[in-house]
């Protein structure tokens, strides 16, 4: 962890950056992060488990950037509540069902980015997000995709190029 000297925000608290790489078989506890962060970035990690409420009462924060990830399993609300810039997911597998709720209530001043993103299965409702600016869904696959499996409040652009869904069902893109 380092502090963050180039703060793009216009808060007086400074926060952290975590950064964590190179890592497998990891479990992401009920309130693993807290308080004041600016970035959470994580690159080549392999997560047994994401549980619920593992993302969530966090200050300050500007991205949630996951790259080159697997997500063995990830619990309803485990990322709940959050105001931050951008959450952004690329070259990442969810490897079992994402449930409902997963991203929950989530607030994106910026930009909600899917690029090369294997779902399993999406479930109804998994997204739960309201984007300021843009939303892009590039390059992903959806094994199964359920109706409403994105439920977006959006106030810009939206893009949804190069993916491929092997099995959509009803209404899988209704909420966006």
């Amino acid at each position: 962890m380092a502090w963050d000297e180039d703060r793009r925000s216009h808060t007086d608290s400074r926060g952290i950056v975590i950064h964590i790489a190179q890592s497998s078989g990891v479990i992401v506890s009920d309130y693993s992060f807290r308080g004041s962060v600016n970035v959470l970035s994580f690159s080549n990690v392999y997560f047994t488990m994401i549980k619920s409420y593992a993302f969530t009462n966090l200050e300050n924060l500007e991205k949630i950037h996951l790259s080159d990830c697997a997500i063995e399993s990830v619990e309803i609300q485990a990322f709940k509540k959050i105001d931050m810039d951008s959450l952004i997911i690329e070259n990442t597998k969810f490897l079992s069902p994402t449930p409902s709720r997963t991203f929950f209530e989530l607030s994106l001043r910026r930009e909600l980015k899917l690029f090369n993103v294997y779902f399993e299965h999406l479930m109804s409702l998994s997204f739960m997000i309201h984007v300021m600016n843009t939303v892009k869904i590039e390059s992903s696959y959806f094994k199964i995709i359920e109706g409403d499996a994105f439920h977006l409040k959006v106030k810009g652009n939206v893009f949804i190029e190069d993916n491929y869904f092997n099995d959509m069902r009803y209404g899988a893109l209704y909420g966006i």
